[in-house]
């Protein structure tokens, strides 16, 4: 006996609750096998976790949601960080699991404001990891699970090496998009 169980999105009736009412409406039956299947509709699961880490996996992390944007900064520092590809967090979607006292920061000199955070043993870019602000970039490369965001933008393309070719469709700009 197939017994579906619907559940749109993250409803009042917890889950837990319909179990109980279908294990009671079974509860008089002799020998019954039921294939509990569950399905969703009109619904994306937020609860999605994203892990991320280092080359070494001294640092390890995870996003409770998914990153709202991805871009391609083609600038030399970037380039030269290891961070050209980056995806924007909210603060309080990082939930450090590992090695965040592993995490260091190299904070460039003026004019340039943003430092970079580097795992202390592998040197894998982290992005701005460690910033204070509400929403922040990471690097894309730390992420370890696949997600659907693709490149949104490129920035300061008139730095792009000669050597590299833009392959889609997203916006370019020569500097910081305004």
């Amino acid at each position: 006996m197939y017994l579906p169980v619907g559940l749109p999105g993250l409803m009042a009736r917890p889950f837990l609750f319909v179990l109980q009412n279908v294990l009671r409406l079974l509860a008089d039956c002799d020998k019954v096998y039921v294939h509990v299947m569950f399905y969703f509709w009109n619904a994306k699961l937020e609860a999605k976790v994203i892990h991320g880490s280092c080359l070494c996996g001294a640092v390890k992390f995870q996003l409770t949601s998914e990153p709202s944007v991805m871009g391609t900064c083609h600038c030399s520092r970037c380039r030269k960080a290891g961070a050209s590809t980056v995806v924007f967090v909210k603060k309080d979607d990082v939930v450090w699991l590992d090695g965040k006292d592993r995490v260091v920061t190299y904070q460039p000199e003026p004019p340039y404001k943003y430092g970079r955070c580097f795992c202390d043993t592998c040197g894998t870019s982290l992005g701005e990891i460690l910033a204070d602000a509400d929403s922040f970039p990471i690097a894309a490369n730390a992420l370890d699970t696949p997600f659907d965001l693709k490149v949104q933008f490129h920035e300061s393309v008139s730095e792009k090496p000669h050597w590299y070719e833009i392959c889609d469709d997203a916006p370019q700009s020569s500097g910081h998009p305004s």
